[in-house]
């Protein structure tokens, strides 16, 4: 009989123990249908090595498969199985994959956090360097000294911000970078920003154009970070 079926192994015995059922009852269809069709059948003349993940009464388990063909006088007379259990090794496998695609996610929400510093660094710089530059032109302008220095104060701290961001690598390495909710007068958020943008548009000759027509004053959220989009 080309389907008989033997074991030669104790691992299938202790799975029958484990799962105290058919073997191949436990099998997904896919695998089911490859023994049934290709490895019990006739023509079947060559060893063929599966990966079975066998699941019954809530367990599951995974299976390296051999199946033999046995041929004499060219004629399949019995296909031998030999089964090992190599469940421990497919989990540990998988926790490696599992802490590979972490680390590369980790690298990645790092790499996408640097580049976008980088610009929003060269903001409030660029606008320290651009008011230095207009103060010794207007030295004899006090009150000009005086919104530089205001509007420098301002671009110093939000480059002070940026750089503490940069600093805090465990947040970035875990994509965990901290929302705050506090709330702050819309008009404070518009003002703050021109004072980092409006420099630089002066120096290139650029007007800035400010037209809100909110009706809402007052908003919760992370002011620090819808300034950096802003930005």
């Amino acid at each position: 009989d080309h389907k008989r079926v033997e074991f030669e192994t104790k691992s299938i015995q202790a799975y029958k123990k484990i799962y105290n059922d058919d073997f191949l009852s436990c099998m997904g269809e896919d695998d089911r249908n490859i023994i049934q069709n290709q490895i019990l059948n006739k023509s079947f003349n060559k060893q063929m090595n599966l990966e079975l993940l066998l699941r019954n009464n809530n367990k599951a388990n995974w299976y390296y498969l051999s199946a033999i063909p046995v041929i004499e006088k060219n004629e399949l007379k019995k296909v031998v199985f030999s089964v090992s259990d190599f469940t421990e090794i497919k989990e540990y496998n998988q926790a490696l994959i599992n802490a590979m695609n972490e680390t590369k996610n980790a690298n990645l929400a790092k790499r996408n956090f640097l580049s976008s510093m980088s610009h929003e660094i060269r903001t409030p710089i660029t606008t320290i360097i651009g008011l230095t530059e207009l103060s010794t032109i207007e030295i004899n302008n006090p009150e000009k000294i005086k919104e530089n220095l205001l509007n420098i104060n301002q671009a110093s701290n939000h480059l002070l911000s940026l750089v503490n961001d940069i600093l805090e690598f465990s947040k970035i390495e875990s994509g965990k970078i901290e929302i705050t909710k506090a709330p702050f007068l819309v008009d404070d958020l518009i003002t703050s920003t021109i004072s980092i943008i409006k420099p630089q548009a002066n120096l290139k000759g650029i007007s800035i154009l400010i037209f809100n027509h909110t009706t809402i004053k007052r908003i919760i959220g992370d002011f620090k970070k819808l300034k950096q989009i802003l930005i």
